[in-house]
């Protein structure tokens, strides 16, 4: 379900990189001593804060460190308070940081927040989780899928919180499933209101979105390698298992669009040199918005040093004619 990542544009800062750099910074939560954990916790946040859709873990940092904090006070977290201090000070001007000069650009001319109900966030955010197991269609079922999906995430992310707050439990291990959970909710959120108004269920079945949906699964798979081993965690971890092999194994239709409709348009602009023709002609614009992004002028450069669509000889001697 991830196709459009690799044979759409590909875009490593998107989502690949804050997926490693989640990864790091849980490994990174489990460690023992408190200088290395809060202080490579601060510089990943903020690495993330400024690397695509990580921007989202900076909200959960804070959290983190403020979670720190409140467990200090209440005596049942034996590190020095100033590292939570320090950790939450430095989380919020990371953060704070990134929207010096900023300019919001929401991509979507229709863009209101406020544009749907808590009712169509709620369904936006249950066919996100859908969608990375595989099926779309039919909605209701995808929908009633998703649902319980993130039913079961809340579930999990409330009673990580509650563990940490008692005392319970082993701590890094809560702590790990509850931001991998965090974070997953805040980006669904983000993405709900971003998108709500270009219309359910179409806006929430895209396939980018997939990837930046594994830390939910990877911790709701880390939260049935926590039951007590018996038989019904055991057959729990192979239901898990079984759910996840659609979204894995198979391809959806839809992903044939961008290689065909890329050849097609490769072959169509290698013969006219006319990109806005191709465009219309092959139904698959190459680029949105070619005048204000300068795609005639990328055109032209690659076709003089001869890169990309150019590199071989029978399209150097058409770009030429």
């Amino acid at each position: 379900m991830q196709y459009e990542t690799f044979i759409g544009t590909p875009n490593a800062a998107y989502s690949g990189v804050p997926l490693l750099l989640i990864s790091v910074y849980c490994w990174v939560l489990t460690q023992s001593r408190p200088a290395v954990r809060y202080g490579f916790v601060a510089l990943l946040n903020a690495l993330l804060i400024f690397t695509g859709f990580g921007l989202f873990m900076g909200v959960v940092t804070i959290c983190v460190f403020g979670l720190a904090l409140y467990r200090t006070l209440r005596k049942t977290n034996p590190d020095p308070a100033w590292y939570a201090i320090s950790g939450l000070f430095f989380s919020a001007a990371a953060l704070a940081l990134f929207f010096v000069n900023y300019t919001f650009s929401p991509a979507v001319e229709c863009f209101d927040w406020r544009h749907g109900t808590v009712l169509g966030y709620l369904w936006f955010i249950a066919l996100l989780f859908s969608t990375f197991l595989g099926p779309t269609r039919p909605v209701f079922f995808s929908t009633a899928l998703g649902s319980a999906v993130l039913a079961v995430s809340v579930f999990i992310l409330a009673h990580q919180v509650y563990r940490l707050r008692s005392d319970g439990g082993v701590r890094n291990r809560n702590l790990v499933i509850a931001v991998l959970l965090a974070y997953v909710m805040v980006f669904s959120i983000s993405t709900a209101a971003g998108r709500l108004c270009l219309g359910l269920p179409a806006a929430a079945q895209v396939s980018r979105y997939t990837t930046l949906m594994i830390p939910a699964f990877l911790a709701i798979y880390y939260y049935l390698l926590s039951l007590p081993a018996n038989g019904a965690r055991n057959l729990a971890l192979l239901m898990f298992v079984i759910v996840l092999l659609p979204g894995s194994l198979t391809m959806p239709r839809s992903a044939r669009r961008f290689p065909e409709g890329k050849r097609a348009w490769v072959s169509c602009f290698t013969l006219t040199g006319n990109a806005a023709y191709c465009n219309g002609t092959t139904g698959f614009p190459i680029y949105p918005n070619p005048q204000t992004t300068g795609l005639e002028q990328k055109l032209n450069f690659l076709r003089e040093h001869h890169l990309n669509l150019f590199t071989g000889s029978e399209t150097q001697r058409e770009s030429h004619k």
